[in-house]
């Protein structure tokens, strides 16, 4: 036995490993892609929840706009004549949603009389004076079932009083 050649690899001695195995690597690399896996799905949910907030601040956006309108005409306007519980269609700027509104008459003399009373106990306009008050409740909700995820519906209400 002597010297080892010039350009000839010594034997490798237990311990003397160095880096990593295959198996090793392969390892690393499942228990990574189970992480990944985990965090995708949360990322999905959050991008959905993101989206749902959105639809519903649309939802909201349009009911008040509409309401806005309703309530900034003239107390006498065709469009505020009261429906008897029959909803109205109000014209959409998003073809997505359908908005309608219901506008009822009240006579109140004192609004004492009202206080903590539902509105529909409220005294109906009827044979007697006209209306002082009319009550607008705007609903926005989705045209097409299969276009946003859950129950997407905005119901508004707001008062309407002359002068």
């Amino acid at each position: 036995m002597g010297r080892p050649k010039a350009g000839a690899e010594l034997p490798r001695q237990a311990g003397d490993e160095r880096g990593f195995s295959l198996l090793e690597v392969l390892a690393a690399l499942m228990i990574l892609g189970f992480i990944a896996l985990g965090i995708a799905g949360l990322l999905t949910h959050s991008a959905t929840q993101n989206a749902s907030g959105f639809d519903y601040a649309r939802l909201a956006n349009l009911a008040r706009v509409a309401l806005e309108d309703l309530q900034s005409r003239d107390f006498e306007d065709a469009g505020l004549a009261a429906t008897a519980g029959t909803a109205r269609t109000y014209p959409s700027p998003d073809q997505r949603f359908l908005i309608d509104y219901v506008v009822n008459d009240y006579q109140i003399s004192a609004w004492g009389e009202i206080a903590g009373v539902a509105p529909e106990a409220w005294p109906v306009v009827g044979a007697g004076p006209a209306a002082n008050v009319k009550r607008v409740t705007v609903r926005v909700r989705v045209a097409r079932r299969d276009y946003l995820f859950g129950r997407r519906e905005f119901v508004v209400t707001g008062m309407v009083v002359p002068g």
